[in-house]
């Protein structure tokens, strides 16, 4: 049960969403500055495998932070934007599993991504939004159950996705389509909008 979390990179629009983060089940972190503004360094666009990055944000601006030796001193980078994450979601199951609330990578991504608060930025930019630990575990506490897990899914498009509108009713059509749901990662699955069916 390892959830997989990463910092987008600093490289701004010219990088490439990188490590652990970008992987489809892996959760990948931008940063934001303390006045809820998307940091200029952060990295976003398609990872290699298209997923669009990052997923969601968090503060990644002139932090606080202990400098062994040296009293505290100030970071920036989403290194450090990824590390809140962590730690969040550290907290969120330690949480889960004090009130014995079945959880797994998955049912953890869909949480945090369900329940991240939209800074009203494009979506390719702040993934879901700003990650929000506490609704995320009310997100889990509060979902019905499927065969002991906790019922949630989300989907996130990828930025070079095809418009749907444009496929002609009636016909299948193969994309890349990856579902993360409340078990386990599940791609090639079939689905029906409105005529459309995609495989």
């Amino acid at each position: 049960k390892i959830v997989l979390v990463g910092s987008a990179g600093n490289e701004g629009e010219t990088g490439i969403p990188g490590g652990p983060g970008s992987h489809t089940i892996g959760i990948s972190v931008g940063s934001v500055t303390n006045n809820l503004s998307i940091s200029e360094f952060s990295t976003y666009g398609n990872a290699l495998n298209f997923d669009a990055k990052p997923d969601v944000v968090a503060f990644g601006e002139n932090l606080k932070t202990v400098n062994v030796g040296f009293g505290t001193t100030f970071v920036t980078g989403t290194s450090f934007s990824a590390g809140l994450v962590t730690g969040g979601i550290a907290t969120l199951i330690s949480g889960l599993k004090a009130n014995n609330i079945t959880y797994n990578p998955g049912v953890i991504k869909s949480a945090i991504l369900n329940s991240a608060t939209n800074l009203n930025y494009e979506s390719y930019r702040q993934g879901a939004g700003l990650i929000n630990i506490s609704r995320a575990y009310d997100t889990i506490r509060n979902s019905e159950l499927l065969e002991e897990l906790p019922q949630l899914i989300s989907i996130r498009t990828g930025m070079n996705t095809i418009d749907l509108s444009d496929i002609p009713a009636n016909i299948q059509t193969i994309l890349p389509i990856t579902l993360i749901d409340r078990k386990s990662v599940v791609e090639g699955k079939s689905v029906d909008l409105g005529g459309r069916r995609i495989i």
